[in-house]
């Protein structure tokens, strides 16, 4: 006991696991593994200084028995006198309506009731995957087709979720378990091979145990050691070729430089790609080797215009010179179309923005002519309201110079300005005909002259 435990704490120690004063909520299913886990962090909590809430998910699939796990798990969290937290979900019924299999349905509703639990303090999640998932885990991926870094298996910590117990087998599992008389729960699910992981865990491994290794377990836990150290040193190298490429990127959107980007290495692409969405989606679940390969085909080809939706929301697409990967939280166009009054501050909120007008004596005026949020105009020669609004289909503009009037369209293709942003542009409206399309260019409209007396001033912060 005193072996295992040691060695668990070693890994919170080394892994940076816990700080004093963490909320550490533990995943209880009632069986073996996270039963283990619970009574080691609840035995090493005043050394280190966290307190522990226990929580428990009832996936709705095995009825009366997962009603009993429900209760065995409660009257444990009585016994060490800690919170405990349990919700009931229809992990099949998710898994069925947003077209995903029953163990990403299942992890997802985990970790969202998880993350539901603790919003006042600093807290980690712990949850109980061990050296035998991991095992399960690289042969589930390379039977899929995993890349190197599905070979890695399993994080120690990542993000808020720390697994303390990774690198200890089942075996010691079982063991702990016994001699600290925990009796455990047994999840009969888990020994019928109805999942995909079940049939890995139950046929598979004891196959190749019994006539290839009988350290298979071992030996793949190994591997995924030996490629967590490859993998770091690829993920600092991936970084510095993406800030090679990047444009600018935010909380939502990620644009490369595809002139720089399509001529790097394919492998290299493929990693800059992955870790562009990992940045904007917080991970890469879902994402396939054929999505990546699809945004590859875009960037050479170059053909403005052309776009991907991938998973969750992420699209990817390239406008001129510019491959965006973005995360799209609303796919409605923006709307917005209002009167402004004079002398006066007024929000835009649809763009985040301020409308600012003043009206200035031209004896008075100082012209910043490089700030391109400003312009001016003859005060006398506007006769009707002022308006801001985006643009609307068949809008068109006279620029000095001009006898006809150009297609806002148009204006927008020659100035290779992206369909996704032409939405959010604001115009400036007087009498019906746009003045100024803001940040770019004003029109043949209320021109400042040698008889100008006032002068109204309009800027956009």
């Amino acid at each position: 006991m005193q072996r295992i435990m040691s060695k668990v704490e070693e890994n919170l120690i080394s892994k940076k696991m816990i700080d004093r004063g963490d909320v550490i909520i533990v995943g209880v299913s009632g069986g073996f593994d996270s039963m283990m886990l619970l009574d080691i962090l609840y035995r090493l909590k005043d050394k280190y200084g966290y307190s522990i809430k226990i929580a428990h998910i009832n996936h709705g699939v095995r009825g009366k028995e997962a009603d009993q796990d429900e209760e065995f798990v409660r009257q444990n969290a009585k016994r060490y006198g800690l919170e405990f937290y349990s919700k009931t979900v229809d992990m099949n019924g998710y898994a069925k309506k947003y077209k995903m299999t029953a163990e990403e349905a299942g992890r997802k509703l985990r970790y969202e009731f998880f993350n539901s639990i603790e919003k006042k303090n600093k807290y980690k999640i712990a949850v109980a995957h061990n050296k035998n998932d991991i095992a399960e885990t690289i042969l589930m991926r390379i039977i899929r087709g995993t890349g190197v870094d599905g070979l890695s298996g399993i994080d120690y910590k990542r993000d808020n979720i720390i697994r303390p117990i990774l690198n200890i087998s089942r075996e010691d599992i079982e063991y702990y378990c016994e001699k600290a008389k925990l009796n455990p729960r047994l999840d009969r699910t888990n020994l019928e091979p109805i999942y995909y992981r079940n049939k890995i865990r139950l046929d598979l491994i004891p196959y190749i145990e019994k006539e290839y290794s009988k350290n298979i377990v071992e030996s793949l836990f190994r591997l995924s050691e030996n490629i967590k150290e490859d993998i770091e040193i690829l993920n600092n190298i991936t970084d510095e070729e993406l800030e090679d490429v990047l444009i600018s990127r935010d909380r939502n959107k990620i644009v490369l430089d595809n002139e720089r980007f399509k001529y790097k290495n394919k492998g290299l692409k493929s990693r800059i790609l992955r870790r562009a969405i990992e940045i904007i989606n917080g991970n890469i679940v879902g994402i396939e080797r054929i999505n990546i390969n699809d945004i590859l085909h875009i960037s050479k080809e170059a053909n403005t215009g052309k776009s991907l939706d991938l998973k969750h929301g992420i699209k990817a697409r390239l406008s001129y010179d510019k491959l965006y990967i973005e995360k799209c939280e609303n796919n409605g166009k923006v709307r917005y179309n209002y009167k402004i009054a004079l002398n006066c501050n007024q929000s835009i909120p649809e763009i985040n923005k301020t409308i600012k007008t003043e009206i200035v004596d031209i004896k008075d005026l100082e012209l910043d002519k490089k700030d391109r949020n400003i312009e001016y105009f003859d005060f006398e020669k506007i006769e009707d309201s002022i308006i801001i609004r985006n643009r609307n289909d068949g809008d068109r503009v006279k620029f000095l110079g001009m006898k006809g009037r150009k297609k806002l369209k148009d204006f927008f293709i020659d100035n290779k300005i992206n369909r996704e942003e032409r939405d959010k542009i604001p115009l400036i409206i007087f009498e019906e005909e746009i003045a100024w399309i803001v940040g770019y260019r004003r029109a043949d409209i209320a021109n400042i002259d040698k008889n100008t007396k006032r002068v109204l001033k309009v800027s956009i912060e």
